[in-house]
């Protein structure tokens, strides 16, 4: 403790002291070094910890001072803001005087606004009084001007109705820019309603917006009403069209219109009376209100589809397809629900191929494994093997249980499913029979067996299939009961001539020219206008052109879009119809000797008229593609034959008078005085002979079935006691067959119109002699006479032109009357069909 304590008595030296030890050190005697350096050594450590001390004690302080200083800036920037805060409540206290004595002023002005609104609210109500009196007189007024506007608006509707009484909206014609549409209407009346009259009209545009193909309807204004109502009675030609032709009325009057055609056929359908005067619907005599009739309806079958009833059915006719349901199998006059059982919206749809094939149709009952809303359809076909199916016929055909194809992996599944009782039982019998008995009715018997055991074996190892085989045995024609084998073997050889004469069969005129070469684009050269029939087209000269493209089967459009119709005629020529006119030319052929060439690309000067027969002109056609010439090379002037007499075949006469009793097939000895090459020119000459016809088209299911309804024989000579067939003609030995039975149709047509009262006899000698579309006595085309002639030119009566049978310049008497006949065309409408 003694020597702490004298330690700190050390270090507590006043620093006098230690100054004093230090000149001591420094200044005392020099002699002892050592010592010397120790006491500077020690002089230096105490000031070292005295200057330690002096520090430490003056960071003390400054830490001090430091906090005094913030503390004191602290409370200054306080009483700072407390003077601030002081003097803004001053000021608002002063700003809430001053606002004070506002908003007393502003209360003593409400007040006097106040007082002043009372005085004026009375004063309004007073007003009131007498505006509510003026608005009733005024209400009183309305009533009074919207039972005359009523008034107007109706005698505006009835005028507008009875101005529009002589218009037609014609919808579907197609629009074209700088289109002539009174001449397209008159075109679409003649070709598509089959009108042949002149219809007169006053007026005929185009109006209102454009369809979705881009057309515009068109409001025809008719001169007379009867041609109106002619018009509206041929509308059903229409039927199945995209064409329609509907009365023109007010907007107004065709929206309520509109509410009743569903109702007026919905009770047609009911075999009501039913009749519509504009808006109007009177049902039995009685007035139909549409919003009572509506909700007194039945609700809708859901079978029936209400969504675009009408596509489907056009998609069918359009395309020769049949829909099956309701109609075919177990679905037959059922027509059962197929989704959610609400409504039919699976159908099975198919061609006449298709149904052939098809067996049974039926609707399965619904299931989650196919679908939650669908109902499965079940079909059973019967597939044709090894056969093109295009040359089949369903009553050929009877379908046979067949074994799958042999797999040889379920050899021993085979041999299992052998019935080992019936292979013992024949092998008993074989083992038990005498080799001495045996003949082939027991070999048979024994194979048969066998094979019925290993074929049951097989199907029940691989399964089986239905195959439609070929009956070999064919039933006869019951029409045709005599076409017999030996008539068979009879065709045979006719085709086998027929083919050597190919090359000399070319038709009318020398010209030989196919669909093929025809079909595409024409520029037709046309001469002047304005003439009548009598016209004469060798040499013309051209005055408009016009290109006419050709499609297929027998669709027309020239340069300007208007629509028509053509048709190839046999192999000589074509005819087209469009625009409202008609043009006919033959193809044009080169002689050289014998050497024939067709130009099929080309015609020699034709004819071209309106569908009215008044303005004629002359054309000639140039297909804008060549064709390739044809040529070929003209057989003697004898013939084949030579002069071979002509012979009777009399077991062919025979037999055709056994096999049926209509007409009797007699024997012309005549006849036998003439060569074969006589007789032939007498049937109209080898050109007047067609070889490899167009095949005609496979009729449809419809068609089939319109047939099963008519009579199983017919007899124009014997309806109801009256003969409606004019008399047998001798046409002499002039190739004339083609104009007499041309103009004996045309003879019983007029009878059948007249019922019989007329009975004309036509001249045939006036086709031979007169007519240039066709070759005289060498030869015609009915197209061409009973038709085109009977049409542009007329039928006399046989007393202007007597029959000569021979070619002749033409003798018939200008002053004779000509009967004119119409509509004529190819059965399904071009050649060919």
């Amino acid at each position: 403790m003694a020597s702490r304590k004298d330690q700190k008595s050390r270090n507590e030296k006043s620093t006098a002291e230690i100054l004093n030890e230090s000149r001591n050190v420094l200044y005392g005697d020099s002699s002892d070094i050592s010592t010397l350096m120790n006491n500077v050594l020690t002089l230096l450590n105490k000031m070292d910890i005295r200057l330690s001390s002096i520090e430490k004690n003056t960071g003390k302080n400054t830490s001090t001072l430091t906090q005094m200083n913030d503390k004191l800036t602290s409370i200054t920037a306080r009483v700072i803001t407390a003077e601030k805060d002081i003097f803004d409540v001053k000021t608002r206290v002063s700003d809430l005087e001053s606002n004070s004595q506002g908003t007393s002023n502003i209360f003593d002005e409400v007040k006097k606004k106040t007082d002043h609104l009372e005085k004026g609210f009375d004063k309004i109500k007073e007003d009131y009084l007498r505006l509510d009196t003026s608005r009733c007189r005024i209400a009183e007024d309305f009533i009074k001007l919207q039972r005359e506007n009523d008034d107007m608006k109706k005698k505006l509707t009835d005028i507008q109705c009875r101005a529009m009484k002589y218009n037609l909206i014609f919808t579907g014609l197609s629009e074209h820019r700088n289109e002539n549409i009174e001449d397209k209407l008159r075109s679409f009346l003649y070709h598509e309603m089959k009108i042949d009259q002149r219809i007169e009209f006053s007026n005929v545009h185009r109006f209102g917006r454009r369809s979705e193909n881009g057309t515009r309807p068109i409001v025809a204004k008719f001169l007379y009403f009867s041609d109106l109502e002619m018009v509206k009675k041929a509308g059903k030609n229409l039927k199945g069209s995209d064409y329609g032709v509907n009365e023109q009325f007010p907007p107004e009057i065709e929206q309520r219109r509109r509410r009743l055609y569903p109702i007026m056929k919905e009770e047609r359908r009911k075999l009501a009376k039913v009749v519509l005067n504009r808006d109007k619907l009177y049902v039995n005599d009685e007035l139909v209100n549409p919003d009572v009739y509506e909700s007194e309806s039945t609700p809708v079958d859901p079978r029936q589809s209400t969504s675009r009833p009408q596509k489907r059915p056009r998609l069918c006719r359009a395309n020769d397809l049949f829909i099956c349901n309701g109609r075919i199998g177990d679905d037959e006059g059922k027509g059962q629900l197929t989704c959610k059982n609400v409504s039919v919206v699976d159908y099975v749809i198919g061609s006449a191929n298709f149904l052939t094939l098809l067996q049974n149709f039926s609707i399965l009952e619904t299931s989650k494994l196919f679908s939650d809303a669908h109902t499965p359809l079940s079909l059973s076909l019967c597939i044709y093997e090894n056969e093109k199916r295009n040359h089949l016929k369903k009553g050929n055909f009877t379908p046979t249980e067949e074994v799958k194809k042999w797999d040889i992996e379920n050899v021993d599944t085979f041999i299992e499913n052998i019935d080992k009782t019936h292979t013992d039982i024949i092998l008993t019998e074989l083992e038990s029979v005498n080799i001495q008995d045996v003949n082939h009715n027991c070999v048979n018997s024994i194979v048969k067996r066998t094979c019925d055991v290993l074929v049951d074996a097989a199907k029940t190892t691989f399964g089986t299939y239905m195959k439609c085989d070929k009956q070999k045995n064919v039933k006869i024609n019951a029409s045709k009961p005599w076409f017999d084998e030996d008539c068979r073997t009879a065709r045979k050889k006719f085709k086998k001539s027929k083919r050597k004469l190919k090359p000399f069969v070319n038709g009318d005129t020398p010209a030989n020219c196919t669909y093929e070469d025809l079909r595409g684009e024409w520029l037709f050269k046309v001469g002047s206008g304005g003439n009548d029939r009598t016209l004469k087209c060798d040499s013309f000269d051209m005055m408009t052109t016009l290109k006419v493209k050709l499609y297929f089967p027998d669709y027309a459009v020239d340069q300007n879009g208007n629509k028509g119709f053509w048709t190839l005629i046999y192999n000589q020529g074509f005819e087209v119809v469009i625009a409202g006119r008609k043009y006919f030319a033959f193809s044009m052929y080169k002689k050289d000797g014998k050497n024939i060439t067709s130009m099929c690309d080309q015609t020699f000067p034709g004819w071209s008229h309106d569908v009215f027969d008044r303005d004629w002109s002359c054309f000639s056609g140039m297909k804008m593609s060549s064709v390739a010439p044809k040529t070929y090379q003209l057989p003697d002037n004898k013939g084949l034959y030579g002069d071979i007499l002509y012979k009777t075949d009399h077991s062919f006469i025979k037999k055709i008078n056994q096999h049926q009793k209509s007409w009797q097939a007699v024997h012309y000895p005549e006849y036998e005085k003439m060569t074969v090459e006589d007789m032939i020119k007498r049937a109209g000459g080898r050109k007047s002979r067609i070889i490899g016809r167009p095949k005609p088209a496979r009729p449809t299911r419809e068609q089939t079935l319109k047939a099963q309804s008519l009579p199983d024989s017919f007899d124009w000579r014997n309806v109801g006691g009256m003969n409606y067939v004019s008399p047998i003609r001798n046409q002499l030995s002039c190739g004339s067959c083609y104009a007499f039975g041309s103009l004996a149709m045309n003879e019983a047509r007029v009878r059948i119109m007249t019922n019989g009262t007329k009975t004309p006899v036509f001249s045939t000698q006036d086709i031979v002699e007169c007519s240039e579309y066709s070759q005289g006595c060498d030869g015609g085309f009915p197209y061409l006479i009973g038709g085109k002639y009977a049409e542009d030119f007329g039928l006399v009566a046989e007393s202007c032109n007597p029959y000569t049978g021979k070619d002749g310049q033409c003798k018939t008497k200008t002053s004779c009357p000509r009967q004119y006949a119409t509509k004529y065309e190819y059965i399904g409408g071009f050649y060919g069909a």
